[in-house]
């Protein structure tokens, strides 16, 4: 399985968000929350990766995948959409059991 798939379009909304914060790093993972259980969160950060946590290299993105979601975050695709909604990132999960409507939270 794959650690994780990033769009075109996420990567370089990514690319951006590590340039205006000038972290060297991508901290992505879950917290509880959302209308459906887990929120994903995408944090720029300088901290390096801790012991468990996976790294996924882009290019010249990093991303540390939080060792504590990565059961429930391992091969899920982010995107990057410009809707009526407004622009955010969407993520498609392999391990979610249901997403809301709005594709920011799930449950495993």
């Amino acid at each position: 399985m794959t650690l994780l798939k990033i769009t075109e379009k996420a990567f370089f909304q990514l690319k951006n968000i590590q340039k205006n914060y000038n972290s060297k790093y991508i901290l992505f993972g879950i917290k509880s929350g959302g209308c459906n259980g887990f929120d994903y969160f995408l944090k720029p950060t300088n901290q390096v990766p801790e012991k468990y946590d996976e790294l996924y290299i882009k290019d010249d993105i990093k991303i540390i995948l939080c060792n504590k979601s990565l059961l429930y975050i391992l091969g899920t695709e982010i995107d990057y959409k410009n809707d009526i909604l407004g622009n955010s990132f969407k993520f498609n999960n392999p391990n979610a059991k249901s997403t809301c409507g709005c594709g920011t939270s799930f449950s495993a």
